[in-house]
């Protein structure tokens, strides 16, 4: 957990006392603002917990007037909403998470910064700053970390490094923010779903494209479903669908593809045609398995409706 710079002064106590802090009381919310900085990883990524190792930098201060207010204003959702935390209420400081800075190309860089509540609730939001230009991101998207830090208790690590990375996925010359996240429904879904935002000149973030680049057979917990993208030029990819077993790629079979288009961004790809190479698979009809296994409206997956 990452705190700001805590300073006791002690009266003087007798020789042989051992001074002790006094206790946290959480009964009332404590808006006491943390030291702000970023975290920069060796490995230039982000993390949806707390990095104690890594490098720590000052953060330009028209991002940090951004930042603060943010934290500010999530923290009194917090305090407003009983149900999140009853008659127990975090720190600000035990609230905010830390932020991390991944630098990307032509002087973009990513701001993520992570919150934790109560009853395993956690999230991360993102910011693109153009460091040539000055501007930042001032509605950040928001993605779910629950799952992100828990695969010990019996989940299966489906993520792939780096977490967060910028791609020209419709191939217009402008890089996309594209940040991984695993998600988890009980024993119906887990899986990495890679989702990509197009950057607009005044740093507005919008999806574009939710990719489940791999996710565990619902009724087979040793197959995964696994999801390539292949760029096919401007506003045009394809999704490679394979089954893979115990984890090999050796194992994989086609079951099918995807072509998706879009018409430009910020406007989301969308699904051109599919092709399912075996009818069904684990007793369901092979098409409903092409984009995603949460079902629904694939388009709308896509978009992020």
């Amino acid at each position: 957990m990452i705190h700001g710079l805590l300073v006791l002064c002690l009266a003087a106590a007798p020789m042989g006392d051992t001074p002790t802090e006094p206790p946290v009381d959480h009964s009332k919310p404590n808006f006491t603002m943390p030291e702000l900085f970023a975290i920069s990883r060796a490995d230039n990524d982000w993390r949806s917990y707390a990095d104690e190792d890594s490098s720590r930098l000052p953060i330009p201060d028209d991002v940090g007037a951004v930042l603060r207010a943010f934290v500010a204003a999530k923290y009194g959702e917090y305090v407003d909403n009983y149900e999140l935390h009853g008659d127990y209420y975090r720190r600000l400081d035990e609230f905010y998470r830390g932020t991390f800075v991944v630098m990307g190309p032509c002087g973009l860089d990513v701001y993520a910064m992570n919150f934790e509540g109560d009853c395993g609730w956690s999230t991360a939001y993102f910011f693109a700053h153009d460091t040539t230009t000055g501007v930042i991101t001032r509605e950040p998207v928001e993605i779910c970390t629950k799952w992100m830090d828990a695969n010990s208790g019996g989940l299966v690590d489906l993520l792939q490094t780096p977490l967060v990375s910028l791609d020209d996925v419709d191939s217009d010359g402008r890089s996309e923010l594209v940040v991984e996240a695993q998600v988890h429904n009980g024993t119906l879904c887990n899986a990495a779903i890679y989702t990509y935002f197009h950057i607009a000149r005044d740093g507005a973030l919008m999806q574009i494209l939710a990719v489940e680049t791999c996710s565990v057979d619902p009724f087979d917990e040793d197959v995964r479903l696994v999801r390539t993208v292949i760029a096919l030029g401007r506003d045009r990819i394809q999704l490679l669908v394979d089954a893979e077993r115990d984890g090999a790629r050796e194992s994989r079979s086609r079951i099918g593809d995807v072509l998706l288009t879009t018409t430009g961004a910020p406007r989301p790809f969308r699904v051109q045609a599919r092709r399912a190479f075996v009818e069904e698979f684990e007793r369901v009809p092979t098409e409903d398995l092409l984009i995603t296994v949460f079902g629904g409206g694939d388009d709308a997956f896509l978009a992020g409706r």
